[in-house]
């Protein structure tokens, strides 16, 4: 079986050196080439020919950029990086990603550089912090920010004859109020619901409850705040029917009404969602068509604030581009991380409405975020202030340091998913919950006496507290 594995080994090296081999040439002859893993995102285009702009501007030097979007997932990176081929720059999306890539040892560390040139830490929405900041030692820059409001459909609430959510705090029972409103049958046999989705991490925080203890020793989901909050999460569906269940989106996939959150929003069956400022994107450009073509605005949006229990909490997003530590070009990659964090490039962020600038800076402006164009009709929102005033409360999960987060995510899925679908009560699955992530715990410190020396540490620590 080794040699086997050996063998793939061998052949996907080959395979990615043939591809090193045949890429394009950089576009002038002896300027440094950065290859960038990332999406295809159209907007890539935009950002490589601002970089190119400003790396002449600012160093008096050429350099190309190219992305590799066939090569930006992490498996990949860490393979070709281990090999010798890697690329130059990378994505990287939450703690799962920034974890696994520093234990890989492909990345590097630009703490120091990063306060040299102004992307350190400080400066950026701290909510965001465990994207690229692994440990206390910062390990990339991201590349934008986003957290979460209640986006609403306000074609349904005047056909429904409900006022809008007013732009204040407001709770869960207001949200229900308004909600149940718009959970019916409709004349053609279509479902129409008053929510689409919320993360219910987001309510356990907003109920005081916590997923790990402070120096993440134990699993504490199993607490009465927490499993409240999930029961309520399973009673937006099961109770109140003002989400959709399995059976519910089983039915709307099999008439072609599913596909994923963005786009089933905007196909007018749901009067309000937990939704991000990047859901905007796809929304301005198909708003822009209709009326190039003449035709009206297809939205018209609201926002408001997240519902909250016991106080406002939320959550928040972001991609983060990271250095591979093999680079030939690191120079100039810690050029690019300086970049991100330069005005022309926050600023086209929060113009292409791609969540909103990593830098608090530029994101503060009297009226909400700033720098952003005006909005096409419907979508005003675009540019409110409650995006701004939804990341000061929000927040990424929390990880625990003696377990690894793809686990804690995956263990997080199997039990949400199997709550879904009813096949356990929401005070079963938070215990079982629990129960399994402490039993991973305390493998990991059987296999690892460091880690175990950091483990008794942190327990004497919380002792005292």
């Amino acid at each position: 079986m080794k040699w086997v594995i050996f063998g793939v080994f061998i052949g996907a090296t080959a395979l990615l050196l043939l591809d090193l081999a045949t890429m394009p040439k950089p576009q002038y002859e002896g300027v440094a080439q950065l290859v960038w893993a990332t999406d295809g995102n159209p907007a890539r285009e935009e950002q490589m020919a601002m970089f190119k702009d400003w790396h002449l501007k600012t160093y008096g030097q050429k350099i190309d950029i190219r992305i590799d979007p066939s090569n930006a997932g992490r498996e990949k990176v860490v393979i070709q990086s281990a090999a010798g081929v890697g690329p130059d720059l990378f994505d990287m999306y939450g703690s799962t990603d920034i974890e696994r890539l520093v234990k890989s040892g492909i990345i590097l560390d630009v703490t120091d550089e990063a306060k040299k040139h102004g992307f350190a830490k400080e400066a950026i929405w701290p909510g965001i912090w465990p994207s690229f900041v692994y440990e206390g030692r910062q390990y990339g820059a991201p590349t934008n920010a986003g957290s979460f409001v209640i986006l609403f459909n306000k074609k349904l609430f005047d056909a429904e004859g409900v006022p809008y959510p007013e732009p204040a705090s407001w709770t869960w029972t207001q949200f229900l109020e308004v909600a149940q409103k718009f959970t019916h049958k409709r004349p053609d046999g279509t479902m129409q619901f008053g929510m689409l989705e919320v993360d219910p991490i987001q309510l356990i925080y907003q109920n005081d409850g916590r997923i790990f203890t402070p120096d993440g020793t134990r699993c504490i989901a199993d607490s009465p705040d927490a499993i409240e909050a999930m029961q309520f999460y399973y009673d937006l569906r099961y109770k109140y029917h003002v989400m959709p269940t399995s059976s519910d989106i089983q039915s709307m996939t099999a008439a072609g009404g599913w596909g994923g959150s963005v786009n089933t929003f905007s196909n007018d069956h749901f009067a309000m969602t937990s939704g991000a400022r990047w859901w905007l994107t796809g929304y301005v450009r198909d708003t822009r068509k209709a009326m190039e073509s003449g035709k009206p605005s297809p939205f018209k949006l609201g926002a408001a604030p997240l519902p909250y229990f016991k106080h406002p909490a939320g959550l928040t997003q972001s991609r983060c581009t990271g250095i591979n530590r093999t680079s030939k070009n690191v120079k100039y990659a810690l050029r690019f991380l300086e970049f991100l964090a330069s005005e022309p490039y926050n600023r086209q962020i929060n113009s292409s409405y791609d969540a909103f600038a990593p830098m608090i800076k530029y994101d503060t402006g009297p009226e909400g975020v700033t720098a952003g164009p005006p909005p096409p009709s419907g979508l005003e929102i675009a540019n409110s202030p409650l995006w701004i005033k939804s990341m000061r409360v929000s927040r990424d999960v929390e990880i625990s340091p003696f377990l690894p987060p793809f686990r804690f995510q995956r263990l997080w899925k199997e039990q949400t998913d199997l709550l879904v679908a009813q096949k356990c009560t929401a005070a079963a699955m938070m215990k079982t919950f629990t129960r399994l992530v402490n039993n991973e715990i305390q493998v990991n410190l059987a296999h690892d006496a460091k880690l175990r020396a950091r483990y008794d540490a942190a327990v004497a620590k919380e002792s005292v507290r």
